[in-house]
Formats: C-alpha cells, sequence, structure tokens
C-alpha cells in the first residue's frame, strides 16, 4: 500500500510539473512573438524614419 500511495504521489508531481513546464513554454512562446512583433513593428518605423529624412541617416548632415 505505501509503495502505490508513492507512486501515486509521484505521478501527481511529475504531471503537475509538466502542466508547469506547458504553461512556461506557452508564456515563452507568446513572450518571442510579441518580441518578435514588436521588433518587426520598430524597424518598420525604423525605415519610414529613413525615407522621411531622404534615405540618411539621422544627424548625418552635421560635420564634426
Amino acid at each position: 500500500m505505501e509503495s502505490s500511495s508513492v507512486a501515486s504521489a509521484s505521478s501527481e508531481a511529475g504531471s503537475t510539473r509538466s502542466q508547469e513546464i506547458e504553461e512556461l513554454e506557452r508564456f515563452i512562446d507568446s513572450y518571442v512573438l510579441e518580441y518578435q512583433v514588436q521588433g518587426l513593428l520598430g524597424e518598420k518605423g525604423d525605415e519610414d524614419l529613413d525615407l522621411d529624412n531622404g534615405g540618411n541617416l539621422p544627424f548625418s548632415d552635421i560635420s564634426a
């Protein structure tokens, strides 16, 4: 009896751990996706800025 309750507890702990891992994977996936989307939006914004000033880098017309 004692070994079956230990096995049951171990199985439950494994199941809980698997659920936690799945939740973490989903969180990481959503975070990475959000990061990629923000990066794409940021890149798009940078392209727009480059087009607005004739393709020049900001402050490129200032001589040192």
